[in-house]
């Protein structure tokens, strides 16, 4: 006559949202990302088959240790490489910092309920690749000129910056002056 019936609708990992300044301290050199598993739960009651109250609630638990410090070292690794990136752009450490300590980290909830682990590794993987281009797009505007098709824009920056670094190297080689980002943005139409 009565019952509760309770469905977890999704279930996986969510992260502290907030610039990455104030995640991970200043500098970028590290911090807690705020990681948590959580459930989407909703909880219906029913009294002689009808149903009187349904209930929907987040419920929260802190993630492993190992899994918060993968996630932070895969964010950090894309500020390191957006460093590396930008010092073959010409562009100072500290701009680029500059500009990555606002940049708004936000993962959302990443759902992996009745994911195989093989499917859990692509929908991570697309979720950093998201994320990297982002964090890429935030630190370097202007290369979009520059993409291939089915190139994310983290790859274009890594892709510009090494051409760029590669063609410095042999400008100066002959002794003409090297190019640096601001170049390489005024010549797109060139």
């Amino acid at each position: 006559l009565f019952g509760k019936k309770t469905t977890i609708n999704s279930q996986g990992l969510m992260a502290q949202t907030g610039t990455l300044g104030s995640i991970f301290g200043a500098g970028l050199t590290g911090g807690t990302l705020g990681l948590s598993n959580y459930a989407d739960v909703t909880t219906k009651k029913k009294a002689f088959g009808i149903t009187y109250s349904s209930n929907s609630s987040t419920q929260t638990t802190a993630a492993s240790a190992e899994t918060a410090d993968q996630f932070s070292k895969i964010i950090l690794g894309f500020v390191d490489s957006i460093k590396l990136a930008g010092n073959g752009l010409g562009v100072s450490t500290d701009n680029i910092l500059n500009s990555l300590e606002g940049f708004n980290l936000d993962l959302g909830k990443i759902d992996l309920k009745g994911l195989t682990g093989t499917e859990i590794q692509a929908k991570l993987e697309a979720v950093f690749g998201a994320l990297g281009d982002k964090m890429a797009q935030a630190a370097f505007g202007g290369l979009v000129d520059f993409q291939k098709v089915g190139e994310g824009y983290f790859e274009t920056l890594v892709r510009v910056s090494s051409a760029v670094e590669e063609s410095g190297l042999i400008l100066k080689k002959l002794g003409v002056a090297s190019i640096g980002y601001t170049d390489v943005l005024n010549k797109q139409g060139d």
